[in-house]
């Protein structure tokens, strides 16, 4: 009696739950990575809106005591005098590339706000409206009283 038993080749439970495990482990290391990427998003938004923040506390701060001079559409122009040295400087706030820079009478180069695609600057009545857009989409705006020239 020649009994020929079909064999067919299939998957082991032990190598079944091998690749599930493995299968598992991609997942969870995938979904890992996608809180990671979204928790990074939200931190670097937080980072723009707080850099605005500083650098609009930091322009009315500087210019206390001081007469706007020129106000071009991405260019801020005011007197200050300096408490060192007693002269009358110009400071200027202008793009430079991707960014929004301060110079003391055209010399210098201090970033104020990195990232910029656009800076915008309107002197309503005697209220200075500085508007940014940063270039991941993010928009702000804030109003500053001013003495004019």
């Amino acid at each position: 009696m020649n009994i020929n038993w079909c064999r067919e080749e299939g998957f082991t439970l032990i190598e079944t739950a091998v690749s599930l495990s493995i299968v598992s482990v991609c997942v969870f290391f995938f979904s890992l990575a996608v809180t990671q990427i979204r928790s990074v998003q939200s931190s670097v938004k937080d980072d723009r809106q707080m850099e605005w923040h500083l650098y609009i506390n930091q322009l009315e701060h500087d210019m206390k005591d001081t007469v706007v001079e020129e106000v071009n559409p991405n260019r801020l122009d005011y007197k200050k005098v300096n408490a060192a040295s007693g002269k009358l400087e110009t400071v200027s706030h202008s793009t430079y590339t991707n960014m929004v820079r301060r110079q003391i009478d055209a010399r210098g180069h201090q970033p104020m706000l990195m990232e910029v695609k656009t800076y915008q600057v309107k002197l309503e009545g005697n209220r200075l409206k500085l508007s940014v857009l940063f270039e991941n989409g993010e928009r702000f705006t804030a109003y500053l009283k001013v003495e004019r020239a």
